[in-house]
């Protein structure tokens, strides 16, 4: 019975301490509410700083940043949403391929740096004859009504085959298509890198199929036209069924290199087939030479 006020005691002192760990837990609350409401904690959109490589945009890099709908709204730097919608928003663009990291810059900015999509053809569309659509390595379409053409990348048409779906930006050419067996070309040869077939040739259009020819997926038709006139059988994509079949690329470029020496310029060459082991070489006919008769 002596013990009964000792115990007593000590239920209030947790009680107290309880109460108190309560008040302080509300404060702390309150405090971080009115920190992350504080205006010298809310982040603008002007407030937001993209870093990427501009590439082929250029001085347009800024205006296509300025353009964008970063934020929807001022929002806390606490915001654990924030960097979600930073992210959601640039990357619906059809430019931005993807958003490399969104830093938090207190008290109220944010560092992002994104990765562009790198245009590599520009789509012909024959049905609209000025329709131009600039697409990259995927087959996306990163801009339509494109300035982009020859000599940055190359004209993309499909003269044997109709396109059943022409996408919006930021959609992508459906996988099979003439226009990804095209894109397959270029990313082959943008592999193989700087190869001498091409030190004094530059590839201005890639042709799918030939003009009133029906042409079936995966056909051997696939021609490069250089910035000279000459023109390519290239033969197969590597995007085809049968691409695996091909002969490479750099084997390809080294037999056009062979053909180089034999025809110096190629200034007599209208069209050189590398489909086969053995090249095979078609000139231009007397009269289509320069002063023929």
């Amino acid at each position: 019975m002596m013990r009964a006020p000792a115990a007593r005691g000590g239920a209030v002192a947790v009680l107290f301490i309880v109460i108190a760990g309560l008040l302080l837990f509300l404060l702390v609350d309150i405090a971080k509410e009115r920190v992350a409401a504080s205006l010298r904690f809310q982040v603008s959109a002007d407030r937001v700083t993209v870093q990427g490589d501009p590439g082929p945009l250029g001085g347009d890099f800024s205006r296509l940043i300025r353009d964008s709908v970063i934020l929807d709204r001022t929002r806390s730097i606490f915001d654990p949403e924030l960097p979600a919608v930073v992210r959601a928003n640039l990357e619906r663009h059809s430019w931005v391929r993807r958003v490399k990291e969104v830093d938090r810059r207190f008290p109220n900015a944010l560092a992002v740096s994104i990765e562009l999509r790198r245009p590599l053809g520009v789509v012909r569309v024959a049905a609209v004859a000025s329709e131009r659509l600039a697409v990259d390595g995927e087959g996306v379409v990163v801009e339509e009504d494109t300035k982009l053409g020859p000599p940055e990348i190359p004209w993309i048409t499909t003269p044997g085959a109709e396109l059943a779906y022409v996408p919006m930006p930021g959609n992508r050419f459906a996988a099979g298509c003439a226009v990804q067996e095209a894109i397959g070309v270029l990313e082959e040869l943008r592999r193989v890198g700087g190869h001498p077939a091409l030190d004094n040739l530059r590839v201005d259009e890639v042709r799918v199929g030939w003009t009133g020819k029906e042409r079936k997926a995966g056909d051997s038709d696939i021609r490069l036209v250089f910035d000279t006139g000459v023109e390519v059988l290239w033969g197969r994509s590597p995007r085809s069924a049968a691409g695996v079949t091909e002969i490479p690329a750099k084997i390809k470029l080294d037999h056009l290199s062979r053909v180089q020496r034999q025809y110096p310029g190629l200034v007599s060459v209208k069209l050189v087939d590398l489909r086969f082991d053995r090249p095979e070489v078609q000139q231009v006919a007397p009269r289509e030479r320069p002063g023929g008769g």
